[in-house]
């Protein structure tokens, strides 16, 4: 389970449609990004750390029966249902998951984030991973077919995902954070 580098990156090109139509100067957007790609990479080593300690090893989170295609005939693992800063933190029963965590998914990781903090990448895939998924709050439990189709019709989202805009948003931020 890796860094969610596609994910960022799709976060990354939302953000620079707003640096774009608010015309913000280049060293406030290479600011903004370098903040937001610092607490992601935060994030992540935390909830690394987390389940290093907790003894859960994520590939094995990974094989969890609920976690695979069988459960969810209809997702892909596309991450649009992760495309959320946060979200109600109302976790099942006794959630192992520390308190920073129901925070993070309650309040989200700060402004210009636009996905869900326990979003991990499948290294094997590429595709999405959810973090805690075992320990997933009621909202992420009760997200269903009909929600995802919505999300997965909406022409921004797909074209969120396409390789190549995946490429040039990539090949953006490259030349901002040079200078160039």
């Amino acid at each position: 389970m890796h860094f969610p580098l596609t994910f960022f990156l799709r976060n990354v090109a939302a953000v620079r449609k707003e640096f774009q139509a608010g015309k913000v100067p280049a060293r406030v957007q290479r600011r903004t990004l370098m903040r937001l790609l610092r607490q992601r990479i935060s994030c992540y080593s935390q909830v690394k750390s987390w389940l290093k300690g907790a003894g859960i090893r994520p590939d094995r989170i990974f094989g969890h029966p609920e976690v695979g295609h069988s459960s969810s005939p209809y997702c892909n693992h596309c991450g649009g249902c992760c495309e959320i800063p946060g979200g109600m933190p109302d976790f099942p029963g006794e959630s192992p998951l520390p308190a920073k965590g129901r925070e993070w998914f309650g309040e989200g990781l700060g402004p210009g984030h636009r996905f869900c903090p326990f979003l991990w990448e499948s290294g094997e895939t590429g595709r999405s991973f959810c973090s805690i998924h075992p320990w997933r709050p009621n909202p992420c439990r009760i997200f269903d077919h009909e929600e995802c189709a919505v999300v997965k019709g909406d022409p921004d989202f797909t074209v969120s995902c396409r390789p190549e805009q995946l490429l040039e948003t990539c090949r953006w931020l490259v030349r901002l954070l040079d200078g160039r």
